[in-house]
């Protein structure tokens, strides 16, 4: 697989830890472990406790326990842990795609969710945002345009990085419908979820709890500020994605930090 350069990434290694003004990141402000422990009203001799050895492939229990409490219709077992969501993007669409596959992609998004199939040697639509004024927009009914018979996946990003649109839930279940009844499989990115700024507005719903034929991404980075735990996570209510996906992390990470597990968790 020859992958082009990450530009973001290329970008922030040049300047991330040297700028003495940031205005480029997408996360909120991190914490010290000890500030988290405090908020959690936790004592640090539990963490000091931690086991060191290795964890389970699919995530602790009780962690993916509570990340299913973010869904309204997963369980445990619809949970797999990765180290950051970079991790179970790349195993995704290693295990779900092949050269040759069609993929639309949403599009102002982060890289990879487009730069991993054009490596696998897949081809890629564009489904673009519309800016309308200060608003963004897009069209699903543009969707029913851009399928081919090959077209195996449907990427999406709610909230969007970097518009920050957010897809109404009415247009969700439109997509869900859509690719349903032409069996395309859909990618949610869902790592800003939980960041809408207004609050009085209809809760956005995860791709997860709305179509069994697709997988939701979240991490512990964008709305919770800990990305230096490295942990990011997928939901599914396809097992067969799922137990793909654990295999082919038995070639990557095998199971996550022992530490960031137990601090994900109290997060």
């Amino acid at each position: 697989m020859k992958l082009n350069d990450f530009k973001l990434e290329v970008y922030f290694g040049k300047h991330e830890f040297s700028a003495p003004y940031l205005l480029a990141q997408s996360d909120c402000e991190a914490m010290t472990i000890k500030e988290l422990l405090q908020m959690a009203g936790e004592s640090s001799s539990e963490f000091l406790d931690t086991w060191l050895g290795y964890t389970e492939v699919s995530g602790h229990p009780i962690l993916r326990k509570e990340i299913s409490r973010l869904y309204s219709t997963v369980g445990e077992e619809d949970v797999l842990v990765h180290s950051g969501a970079e991790e179970a993007i790349f195993n995704f669409m290693n295990v779900f795609l092949q050269k040759g596959d069609h993929v639309i992609c949403q599009f102002p998004v982060y890289q990879s969710l487009y730069e991993v199939a054009n490596a696998i040697g897949c081809e890629v639509t564009r489904w673009e945002l519309r800016r309308i004024g200060e608003e963004w927009s897009f069209d699903v009914d543009e969707l029913k345009d851009l399928v081919r018979p090959e077209t195996k996946l449907v990427v999406i990003n709610n909230p969007n990085n970097p518009t920050g649109y957010l897809v109404p839930n009415r247009d969700l279940m439109k997509i869900a419908s859509f690719t349903e009844e032409r069996g395309i499989f859909v990618f949610s990115d869902e790592v800003y979820r939980g960041l809408e700024l207004d609050q009085s507005v209809e809760k956005q719903k995860s791709f997860a709890d709305i179509s069994d034929n697709s997988l939701a991404l979240g991490v512990m980075s964008k709305s919770y500020g800990l990305a230096g735990l490295r942990i990011g996570w997928v939901v599914s209510h396809n097992k067969s994605v799922l137990e793909s996906m654990t295999r082919f992390k038995h070639y990557t990470t095998i199971c996550n930090s022992a530490p960031s597990e137990y601090l994900a968790w109290k997060a």
